[in-house]
Formats: structure tokens, sequence, C-alpha cells
């Protein structure tokens, strides 16, 4: 290798690796650069300045001695916001079987009848989202409708949990020359489970957040439920020349 060439692979070196290194640099400012400037971000969106009015005097006796005084105190609730993500799926199981079919008969016709043959198995097991439980109204006036009524923390909701099987058939069949036919034919829901895909949470509440009536903890409960496809067969054909 020339000299020259030298010189050009160097460079090309150290260009890589500046730009690696300009690449890793701002991985790490955004994992960890932006971190207090994000904490103060987050504070102002999660609290709010309240103005509220001056306290009222002290009730006495005939002796002067209180019976009754405004207290300053702290009412924290940050606890209710906590809970799960709405993608929080604990258990997701999902797998694919393919068996392609190859017969050595010496009968022609069985061979080609018994070769060629694809099936395909599709098997989900998931568990359910959590769902959100929200107010029919809004309870604190900041014009944003995602109020839950009393008692009911954020996210606290899980849909049932998902089962399902699919099969799928194709077969290739030649016509002339190059000339084929693909038979497909597929089965949705083989079990015909019922799967449970959204259900409407809003409650009925009345001004300080009580809920009209009793919150159901099965899912089935709620109004106009929305499920994943039943039992289907589908068959198609596909000709490639």
């Amino acid at each position: 290798m020339s000299d020259n060439s030298r010189v050009r692979v160097s460079i090309v070196g150290v260009v890589i690796v500046a730009l690696f290194a300009s690449l890793f640099a701002r991985l790490w400012f955004l994992q960890m650069g932006p971190e207090q400037r994000l904490g103060r971000v987050v504070s102002t969106l999660s609290t709010r300045v309240i103005q509220t009015e001056s306290p009222r005097g002290e009730i006495l006796d005939r002796n002067g001695k209180v019976l009754a005084q405004d207290v300053a105190a702290w009412a924290v609730t940050v606890d209710r916001d906590l809970g799960p993500n709405p993608l929080d799926m604990r258990h997701s199981v999902n797998g694919n079987v393919v068996y392609l079919s190859q017969n050595h008969s010496s009968n022609a016709v069985v061979r080609q009848l018994l070769s060629g043959n694809e099936v395909g198995v599709l098997l989900q097991l998931n568990s359910g989202l959590p769902v959100n439980i929200p107010a029919n109204r809004d309870l604190n006036g900041d014009g944003i409708s995602s109020d839950r009524p009393l008692s009911v923390d954020r996210n606290s909701l899980y849909l049932p949990t998902r089962k399902n099987v699919d099969v799928r058939y194709t077969r290739w069949i030649p016509l002339h020359g190059s000339t084929r036919v693909e038979i497909i034919a597929e089965l949705k829901n083989v079990f015909n489970t019922e799967q449970l895909s959204g259900i409407t949470t809003n409650t009925v509440v009345d001004a300080f957040g009580n809920p009209a009536a009793s919150i159901p903890g099965d899912p089935y409960q709620f109004p106009n439920p929305l499920g994943y496809e039943q039992r289907k067969f589908q068959l198609g054909f596909k000709v490639r020349f």
C-alpha cells in the first residue's frame, strides 16, 4: 500500500471514529443531559398554583378560649395518578408453526396430492390491556375531560385475556408451463373464543365525583363492548404466470 493510500485510509478511519463518537455523545446527552430540565417540565405539568381566600377568623368562647380555627395542611392526591401503562400487557405468547408435506410414494398421483401442502398455525395468548375509567364531566374545571370518579385509580381495569388460534392452508397447482394457481384457505379464530378489544367506561358522576351507580369490576358488564373477529373462513386463489 502506497503512502497516499495509507493517508486516505487513516483520514476515513478518523472520520468514522468521529461520527460514532458524536453519535454516542448525542445518545448520552439524550439519556442523561436534560434530566433536570425535563424534571422541571414534568413539575409544571403536574402542579399548579391555586389562589385561596384568606383564612376565617378564630371562634372564641366568652373566656377567650379558641373553639375553632383554620389550620394549613397539605392535601396530596398524586397517588391516585399512579397506575399501569396503557400498553401494560403483562404476558404475551405468540407462535407460528409451518409444515410442508412431502411424500415419496411410487404412485405419481398419490405423491403429487400428498406433497406440497403447506399448513400454518398461528397462536396468540396475551394478557388483557388496562383501560381507564373516566368521569362523564370535567370535575376540576381545567377544560380537559379526563377526570376519574372518586376512589378510582388510573387504568385500574384490565380487559380479559385474549386466546386465539388461526390456521392457514396453501398449495400450488401447476396448470401449463410456468403458469401456476395457488389455493389459499384461512380459518380465523378456530375455536371461536370471545376476544374483547374495547369497552365504553365513561361513568356518570355528580358534581363532587361520586359515581351515580356502583362501578363494575367485570369488563363484560360495561356497555358497548367491542371484540376481535369471530370464527371466519376465507378462500382465495392466486394465479402466477
